[in-house]
């Protein structure tokens, strides 16, 4: 990773990419998604090692969901993860049963085991 993490690190690393819609808007979600995304490169990780900004934005963000001003939208990709060659300590799964949804706003990517259908 650049900038290297800490040797004292440790975990999974995880940092939100935001976009503020108006009510207007309809189209351009996923370009505007993809640039907040894009946002998170090298430069922004150097700011991150700064803990009290990282920490700013976390309790600003916070405080935007609590007042109901932002309704998070969360997602995660599990495409690239080798999920179907993990053994558990019981073999290789054969198959994967869809993860329990917590959130209306809180969505799984997962690629098939046997590819697009």
């Amino acid at each position: 990773m650049d900038p290297p993490l800490s040797r004292n690190s440790f975990g999974n690393f995880f940092q939100a990419a935001t976009v503020i819609l108006s009510s207007e808007e309809r189209n351009g979600h996923v370009g505007n998604l993809r640039a907040a995304i894009r946002k998170i490169n090298n430069k922004y990780v150097k700011k991150l090692q700064d803990h009290t900004q990282h920490l700013d934005f976390v309790i600003d963000a916070s405080e935007k969901v609590l007042k109901q001003d932002v309704v998070p939208f969360n997602f995660t990709s599990l495409c690239r993860f080798p999920i179907y060659e993990m053994d558990f300590g019981w073999g290789i799964p054969c198959g994967l049963v869809g993860l329990a949804c917590l959130s209306r706003t809180l969505l799984y990517l997962l690629t098939p085991k046997v590819g697009m259908e």
